[in-house]
């Protein structure tokens, strides 16, 4: 079922306040803030943690998460909108600076969808590395937009806690804490 609400803001807040418990709570940073994109005629909202990057401490040393999303409140009748993620970016850097390069990036582009036969997979991830093919050809992974399917935020969170060692705040009930957050994304949020 999606969340719909009779203004944008009412569909927005209780996703934006999920996001928000689910970060704080798992990677213990500030609450993820409201923006408001544009209004009238679409609604464009999103969610970016303050700061824009969460530190990690990882077993590898300190890394750096930037998770946002562009969502839209789509009108459906009067006093009546749905709300729809346009794209989402989650990406994992060295450094604090959003703009070096990212070790790894998840990205989700609504917009792809109309332009399918010229466009990159919708879903997919880059990386900055290079598959040999053979002795003279090798794949740069990250000019090549690998298919994925939908990433959930908390499944970026559940790789930094069991792949990269981050230590959640929320202690031993982090396992649940994702399961639940996935639960009410698949029943409430879409």
């Amino acid at each position: 079922m999606a969340l719909e609400g009779r203004t944008p803001k009412a569909c927005y807040e209780p996703f934006r306040k999920h996001v928000s418990k689910l970060i704080a709570c798992t990677l213990g940073t500030n609450e993820a803030v409201f923006q408001i994109a544009s209004a009238r005629p679409r609604y464009m909202f999103q969610i970016v943690p303050s700061g824009s990057m969460i530190p990690l401490k990882t077993q590898f040393g300190r890394l750096h998460l930037h998770i946002a999303q562009t969502l839209e409140a789509e009108q459906l009748g009067r006093n009546r909108f749905r709300l729809r993620t346009r794209s989402y970016w989650y990406r994992l850097h060295n450094g604090p600076n959003g703009n070096s390069r990212a070790l790894i990036r998840w990205e989700y582009d609504s917009y792809q969808l109309k332009k399918r036969e010229s466009r990159p997979a919708r879903n997919h991830v880059q990386l900055p590395a290079k598959v040999q093919v053979n002795d003279e050809t090798e794949l740069d992974l990250n000019k090549l937009h690998v298919p994925t399917g939908w990433v959930l935020i908390e499944e970026v969170i559940r790789f930094a806690i069991a792949d990269l060692g981050v230590v959640p705040l929320c202690g031993d009930e982090w396992p649940e804490i994702l399961v639940e957050g996935e639960r009410k994304f698949r029943e409430i949020f879409t």
